[in-house]
């Protein structure tokens, strides 16, 4: 997967991936079978590598979840969940899976209210999504990966994030994309990528510009509302419910629209 898909697959959300959906679908039902029957449960001992348990033991893998000592539980370490379809299963016996499994904390989930499981099969996409930008050769990942390590601590920015694509003028939205996606070319880094000296910029003058010159130049924007931490400086992620950093996005659309009119001669 290219780099810059994972975080396109992750803003775009779980409804736009098929193969998520499909899985999902066919999980959650064998899931709630074997919460519900006891001889559906003993499937486990002879027919976990087909029928409808083995697809389900295939996906759930995909998906990062991992086979626990327990029957019918695995655990997902991206969101510290322990996931049962067996009704007798124990918290004290799902927090030795979860030791085993390094959780040291974790939330027990028992199949059975459709809603969480939905959640919680979502919340396991969400986070590999983010964990597979993390693990791309990238400067962005690089820079992100010791303060922005786990899915917790950027999910409310990535669902901002997310809407952003909406909220903003119809002629910005694929320049918020971009932006949002770790997809935005600065004149230096196009310049480097096709194996040319720097140039000054075409704006200011500046020595280097690069993408954090590009986006605080004053000859390119048309705000002066700083930039409130290292995740809005590199992918452009707003804080939930912040007003500045939406007003601050948009400028950065702004600017990006102007560097392509001017590469592109439009």
């Amino acid at each position: 997967m290219r780099n810059n898909a994972y975080l396109f697959r992750l803003l775009a959300g779980h409804s736009a991936d098929p193969h998520f959906r499909i899985g999902a679908t066919a999980a959650q039902q064998t899931l709630r079978m074997a919460a519900s029957s006891q001889h559906f449960r003993n499937w486990w001992q002879t027919r976990q590598s087909y029928g409808p348990l083995g697809l389900t033991n295939k996906w759930l893998a995909r998906q990062g979840w991992q086979h626990t000592n327990l029957p019918w539980t695995w655990s997902h370490p991206l969101i510290q969940v322990v996931l049962t379809a067996d009704p007798s299963t124990t918290t004290q016996q799902a927090a030795v899976a979860a030791a085993a499994a390094a959780l040291p904390n974790f939330e027990l989930h028992k199949v059975g209210d459709p809603s969480a499981l939905g959640h919680h099969l979502r919340e396991g996409w969400r986070a590999q999504r983010w964990a597979g930008f993390l693990r791309s050769n990238t400067r962005a990942a690089a820079a992100l990966a010791p303060h922005y390590g786990s899915w917790s601590s950027v999910a409310d920015r990535a669902k901002e994030a997310s809407r952003a694509w909406n909220y903003v003028r119809m002629d910005l939205q694929a320049h918020v994309r971009a932006i949002t996606t770790d997809q935005y070319i600065s004149q230096l880094r196009l310049r480097s990528n096709q194996g040319l000296p720097p140039q000054p910029c075409a704006f200011c003058g500046a020595l280097l510009p690069n993408r954090a010159h590009e986006w605080s130049c004053v000859a390119l924007r048309t705000n002066s509302l700083p930039h409130p931490d290292l995740l809005f400086a590199t992918l452009g992620w707003p804080r939930p419910n912040s007003r500045d950093d939406r007003d601050c996005l948009s400028d950065l659309a702004e600017v990006r629209k102007k560097v392509l009119a001017l590469r592109y001669n439009k």
